[in-house]
């Protein structure tokens, strides 16, 4: 063997150590980063509303802007249903039926009918046939009072529950509850 071919045996074996020493570190001691949401950290919050299935909710029908309504709405409301909450109306849409990361949109118009540009929009999420939490979106102001959250995790089909949270400054958290139904396997 020459001493180039010796030269180049030595870098493989170096440089494949080095790639076991990687996979080694990289399973053993997991990132400690948080994901991050542009420079803000995840967020968290706590439902406002109980789980839809352990209410005696009665089904809300849709409501003309100005109509007074409580801070929180926590009764059986579907897609695009528009909400009046504490000075606001809330509409949730869906971009799909069918299970799996779906984006969900948020219309938020005050009492005159005018956009909602200065909120923060938060989405919570639960299966409501299988407890397995609670999922915490932010959903990212789009332009005229529309907020979106792309990609929430709704991968089983059947019954969900999704909060909305509006808050702005000075302001109570006006938050509403929409059931949505999606296709697929549970």
């Amino acid at each position: 063997m020459t001493r180039q071919q010796r030269l180049l045996s030595q870098v493989g074996l170096a440089i494949v150590a080095l790639v076991a020493i990687t996979f080694v570190a990289w399973i053993a001691f997991p990132s400690t980063q948080r994901p991050t949401l542009g420079a803000e950290e995840t967020p968290t919050a706590t439902p406002a509303c109980a789980r839809l299935t352990e209410s005696e909710a009665t089904p809300a029908t849709a409501v003309s802007l100005g109509t007074p309504a409580a801070a929180v709405v926590c009764a059986e409301t579907g897609l695009g249903t528009p909400v009046a909450v504490d000075g606001l109306q809330l509409t949730l849409t869906a971009a799909q039926d069918k299970a799996g990361p779906v984006d969900l949109t948020v219309a938020v118009v005050d009492a005159a009918g005018q956009p909602v540009v200065d909120a923060t929009v938060l989405i919570l999420t639960q299966h409501l046939e299988m407890n397995h939490g609670v999922s915490v979106d932010v959903a990212f102001h789009t332009g005229d009072g529309v907020y979106r959250a792309n990609k929430v995790s709704m991968g089983m089909g059947g019954h969900w529950q999704v909060e909305v949270q509006v808050t702005r400054a000075g302001q109570p958290v006006a938050a509403a509850a929409f059931e949505v139904a999606l296709e697929g396997p549970m």
